[in-house]
C-alpha cells in the first residue's frame, strides 16, 4: 500500500513540475534556516563541556560598587586568589592567571635570521592552573610544567608554528627581545566551543620579571595588596557537593579581614558558574567575545518563522493545487477510494516533498555554513557520518514539517464532493476553508512585515554607531603600540633611555611629507581607559570616586582635533605641565561639582598622589564606545605610561608611507614587532556585533521575502481557480485587465493591511526594547516600519500582476463550457 502511495505521489509530482519544484524550494530554504540554527544553538549551549571537572568550576565576578552601579567583571584583584583555598573549606583549589600580548622571538637553529611574532594569548598562570582546567599534554608533565621559574607550555599550534616538525621540547624562546623561556609542555589546542583558548602560558611570577627593570619592583609590590585594581581572572574548582552561595555569604567576611577598608564595604565577589559565562555572563572584561541568550532566542525565532513561512506556503500551494485533482479525487471516491485512502495518498505526497526538500536543503547546508561562520566567528562542521545526533533532529524536522503541513491539504481534498465535481457543476462544491486560509496567509505576511521591519532597525543603529561623530579625528590614524598590550597604561614603563628613542622616532617621521603629524597615549579616543581615583577640596578619599583617565603627549589635541573649550591646552613653555597640570573634560566639570567649565579653571585636583590644578576644560569626545555614554575624564601628561603612537597621515601613497614607517621602527625599536593598525577600522570593530546582526537578520529577511513570493503565486492560483468562471463572465461582460486585478487582489491587499496593522506595534515595541541596550541610539522613525508595507504591497502586487495577467489572457469558453 505504501509502495503504491509513493509511486503515485512520484508520478504526480513529475506531472506537476513547476508546483512541485516551487514547494521544495521554499520548503528547502525554511529548513536550512532551522538546520544553521540548530548546528549554531547546539554549539553555544556546548562551550567548555570538554572541561572534565565542568560542573565544579567557577570564575569568580568582581563588582566594585565604589565605580559605578551594576558594574560586573570578569578580573579580579590579585590578592583574592591565594586568600581562597585557606578561607573557604567548600573550595578544593583556586587558581589565576593574567592575559597580555608579547613579542616573541624564536632563535634560528641553522644560524639564520631569528623569527618574531606579536603574540595575543599569552598567559601568565599559577602552577594549579592543570588542576582545574583539562589539558592534553602531549609533551611534557602537566603536573610539574610550570614549576620551574621561566619555563612555558605552548598549544600544539604554537609548537609548530615556531618548530615545524622538530621537537620543541627544552627549547628557547625569547620574550621581550630578551627574556629566554624553556618548552617544558605542549598540549593539545583547546577546541572552539571554549571561554578560554590557551596558546602559550608561563609561570605566573615571570609576569614582573618580563617588566622594565625600573617598575618591576613597583608591580609587584603594588599588585600584592592591591585590592581595588581588576587585574587578572580567578577561577575555583568547588568540592563535591559544595554549594557556590555558602561560599558568596561568606566572602564579605574575608573582605573584612583582609580587604583594603577604605573599598571593602563597596566591593562584593561573586561565584559564577563556568556552564553560564558563555551565554549568561553579560559583564566587562572578559577574556574573549562572548554570546548571549538574546541572540540564541533572537536566532532560534527567526528560523521557526522563516520554517513557518515555509509551511504556509507549502499548505496554500498544496491547497490550490488539489483543486486541479479535482476530477481525480472524485473519480477515485467513485471506484471506491475511502477517506483513509486519499489521506494516505496526500500525505505520502507531502511527505515525498519533504523529504525532497530535506536533501536540497542538506546540499544548501554546504553553501550557507561557510557563510555563517563568518558572521558568528565561528568554525561550524556538519558531517552526516559524524554528527548524528543533527541528523536525527534534521529528519525530525523533516518528519515533522511533511506530516504537519501535508495534514491540512491531505483533509482538504477528502471533502470533494464526487458527484458535483464530476457533473462538472464547478468548484462551488469544493470547501473553502476560508477562516483558516485568511489566518494563513496573514500570518505570512505579518512575519514578513515583522522581519523587514527588524532588519532596517538593526541595519540603522549599526550605521548610526559607525557615522556618528565621536569628537575627534580618527581617518587616516595609524596607531602603534609600543608596547605589548600589559599594565603599562597603570604602571608605567618608560624609562628615559626609551623616551629619548621615541622622541627621535618621531622626528625622523617628520621625513616623510605624507606624515601630518604623530603624538603619544596611554589609550586610544574611542578605545576606552582606566579609571583612576581622583580627589577635589570638596570630594574627598572616603567617596571613592573613580573616574577615566588618560595621559597624552604636548601634540594630542592637535593631532586628534580636540577642542579646549575654555582655559588652554598642555604647553611645554610652561615647564611644569607634565608634574602639575590636568585637563578635564565637559563631563568632570559636571561630575566634580564645578557650575561650569570657566570655573573649573585653576581648581585643584589629586590623582593617586598627583597633585596638580586645572588648565584647560575639553569638549566632550567619546573615549569608550557609543555603547556608553560620555563620563568624566581626566588628562594629564605622564611620559611614563605612554603605550602607544597615533601617526596622522594623508590618504595618499598609504602603503609607501607604511613602508616608511616600518622602515624606521625597525630602527628604532627592534626588539618589538611593529604592531599597528587604523584607528577608524579599530572603532569600527567595536561594533561587529551590531553589523553581523544586522547582516544575519537581513539573510532571513530575504529568504523570508523570497519564500512568501513563491506561497502568493500559490495564494492566487488557488483564487483565479476559485473565481475561475466568474473571470469568464466577467471577460465576456467586458471586464479589462485591471478589472480581473481588482478582483483577485482585493481580499490580499485587506489581508496586509490587516498583517501591518497588527506587526507595526509589535515591531516597534521589540526593537525599542533591543535599542534601550545602546547609550546613543536611533530615534524609531514611521517611515522605519511604512516601507517594509511597501515592499510588501509591491510584491504582492507584481505576483498577483503575473496571474491575473494569466487569468486575463485564457479563453473564456474554457471556464463556461459546461454552462
Amino acid at each position: 500500500m505504501l509502495q503504491n502511495y509513493f509511486k503515485t505521489a512520484f508520478r504526480n509530482l513529475m506531472r506537476n513540475k513547476i508546483f512541485a519544484l516551487i514547494n521544495i524550494l521554499g520548503l528547502a530554504m525554511g529548513m536550512t534556516c532551522c538546520f544553521l540554527i540548530v548546528l549554531f544553538v547546539k554549539d553555544e549551549l556546548s562551550y567548555d563541556q570538554f572541561q572534565e571537572k565542568f560542573e565544579r568550576i567557577y570564575r569568580v565576578k568582581y563588582q566594585p560598587k565604589f565605580a559605578g552601579d551594576g558594574m560586573e567583571l570578569a578580573r579580579t584583584p590579585p590578592p583574592l586568589s591565594p586568600l581562597l583555598t585557606d578561607y573557604f573549606p567548600e573550595i578544593e583549589q583556586t587558581t589565576r592567571f593574567y592575559l597580555r600580548s608579547a613579542s616573541i622571538e624564536v632563535p634560528s637553529s641553522n644560524g639564520g635570521e631569528n623569527k618574531q611574532y606579536e603574540e595575543d594569548r599569552v598567559f601568565f598562570a599559577d602552577s594549579t592552573l592543570t588542576d582545574i582546567f583539562t589539558f592534553h599534554f602531549l609533551k611534557g608533565n602537566p603536573k610539574t610544567a610550570l614549576n620551574a621559574p621561566f619555563s612555558i607550555v605552548i598549544a600544539a599550534s604554537i609548537a609548530e608554528k615556531y618548530f615545524g616538525e622538530s621537537n620543541p621540547m627544552g627549547k628557547t624562546i625569547l620574550m621581550s627581545g630578551q627574556y629566554a623561556f624553556k618548552v617544558t609542555g605542549v598540549f593539545e589546542d583547546y577546541p572552539n566551543n571554549s571561554h578560554v583558548h590557551f596558546e602559550l602560558v608561563a609561570p605566573f611570577e615571570n609576569m614582573f620579571d618580563i617588566e622594565n627593570e625600573a617598575i618591576r619592583a613597583n608591580m609587584k609590590d603594588n599588585l600584592s595588596k592591591n585590592w581595588v585594581i581588576s587585574h587578572l581572572y580567578t577561577y575555583v574548582l568547588l568540592k563535591d557537593n559544595q554549594s557556590p552561595e555558602s561560599v558568596d555569604a561568606k566572602m564579605p567576611q574575608l573582605l573584612q579581614i583582609h580587604g583594603n577598608e577604605k573599598v571593602r564595604d563597596k566591593q562584593a565577589f561573586v561565584l559564577q558558574p563556568l556552564k553560564e559565562i558563555q551565554l549568561q555572563s553579560g559583564i566587562g572584561l572578559e577574556i574573549e567575545p562572548v554570546g548571549s541568550m538574546r541572540n540564541i532566542y533572537l536566532f532560534s525565532i527567526i528560523a521557526l518563522l522563516t520554517l513557518l513561512i515555509a509551511c504556509i506556503n507549502f499548505v496554500n500551494l498544496s491547497t490550490a493545487a488539489s483543486l486541479k485533482r479535482a476530477t481525480e479525487v472524485g473519480i477515485r471516491k467513485v471506484v471506491g477510494a475511502n477517506k483513509g485512502n486519499l489521506i494516505g495518498q496526500f500525505l505520502s505526497e507531502s511527505l515525498l516533498l519533504s523529504f525532497f526538500a530535506f536533501i536540497v536543503s542538506l546540499l544548501l547546508l554546504e553553501f550557507t555554513l561557510p557563510i555563517l561562520n563568518d558572521l558568528t566567528a565561528k568554525s561550524l562542521q556538519f558531517n552526516p557520518l559524524q554528527h548524528w545526533q543533527e541528523i536525527l533532529i534534521f529528519i525530525g524536522i523533516f518528519l515533522g514539517v511533511g506530516i504537519l503541513a501535508g495534514s491540512y491539504p491531505a483533509f482538504f481534498v477528502t471533502r470533494f464532493q464526487a458527484a458535483s465535481i464530476l457533473k462538472g457543476t464547478g468548484y462551488q462544491s469544493i470547501p473553502k476553508g476560508v477562516a483558516l486560509r485568511k489566518v494563513l496567509i496573514t500570518t505570512q505576511f505579518f512575519v514578513t512585515i515583522a522581519l523587514i521591519a527588524a532588519t532596517l532597525v538593526v541595519y540603522q543603529q549599526w550605521q548610526f554607531m559607525r557615522n556618528q561623530p565621536m569628537g575627534f579625528a580618527q581617518d587616516q590614524v595609524l596607531t602603534v603600540r609600543l608596547f605589548s598590550q600589559n599594565m603599562n597604561t597603570i604602571f608605567g614603563g618608560v624609562t628615559g633611555e626609551l623616551r629619548a628613542k621615541m622622541n627621535a622616532f618621531e622626528e625622523s617621521l617628520q621625513e616623510n611629507p605624507h606624515i601630518l603629524g604623530s603624538t603619544l597615549s596611554s589609550a586610544l579616543p574611542g578605545m576606552g581607559s582606566v579609571r583612576r581615583n581622583v580627589t577635589t577640596d570638596s570630594i574627598k578619599a572616603e567617596d571613592n570616586m573613580y573616574i577615566g583617565s588618560m595621559a597624552v603627549d604636548y601634540d594630542f589635541a592637535a593631532t586628534y582635533d580636540l577642542q579646549i573649550i575654555e582655559g588652554r591646552d598642555f604647553d611645554k613653555s610652561f615647564g611644569t605641565d607634565h608634574l602639575n597640570a590636568f585637563i578635564i573634560n565637559e563631563k568632570a566639570v559636571e561630575t566634580l561639582g564645578w557650575k561650569n567649565a570657566i570655573e573649573a579653571i585653576g581648581k585643584n585636583i589629586n590623582m593617586e598622589g598627583k597633585q596638580g590644578t586645572v588648565v584647560g576644560v575639553m569638549k566632550d569626545f567619546h573615549y569608550t564606545s557609543l555603547t556608553q555614554p560620555i563620563e568624566a575624564m581626566t588628562i594629564q601628561v605622564n611620559a611614563g605610561t605612554f603605550t602607544t603612537f597615533s601617526i596622522r597621515i594623508q590618504n595618499t601613497e598609504i602603503p609607501e608611507t607604511v613602508d616608511f614607517i616600518r622602515q624606521k621602527w625597525g630602527t628604532f625599536f627592534p626588539e618589538k614587532v611593529m604592531d599597528y593598525a587604523f584607528l577608524d577600522s579599530q572603532i569600527e570593530d567595536l561594533y561587529t556585533t551590531e553589523s553581523h546582526l544586522s547582516q544575519i537578520v537581513g539573510y532571513f529577511s530575504f529568504l523570508a521575502i523570497l519564500i512568501s513570493c513563491f506561497g502568493l503565486y500559490g495564494l492566487v492560483m488557488y483564487a483565479a481557480l476559485q473565481k475561475k468562471k466568474e473571470i469568464g463572465i466577467r471577460k465576456v461582460l467586458g471586464a479589462t485587465v485591471p478589472n480581473i486585478l481588482s478582483l483577485l487582489s482585493k481580499d490580499f491587499l485587506q489581508l496586509i493591511a490587516l498583517a501591518s496593522v497588527l506587526a507595526i506595534p509589535l515591531v516597534f515595541y521589540a526593537m525599542n526594547h533591543w535599542l534601550q541596550d545602546y547609550a546613543y541610539r536611533i530615534e524609531l522613525s514611521w517611515l522605519l516600519f511604512v516601507l517594509p508595507v511597501v515592499v510588501v504591497l509591491l510584491i504582492a502586487l507584481v505576483t498577483l500582476g503575473f496571474q491575473t495577467v494569466q487569468s486575463a489572457l485564457a479563453n473564456p469558453v474554457e471556464a463556461l463550457r459546461n454552462e
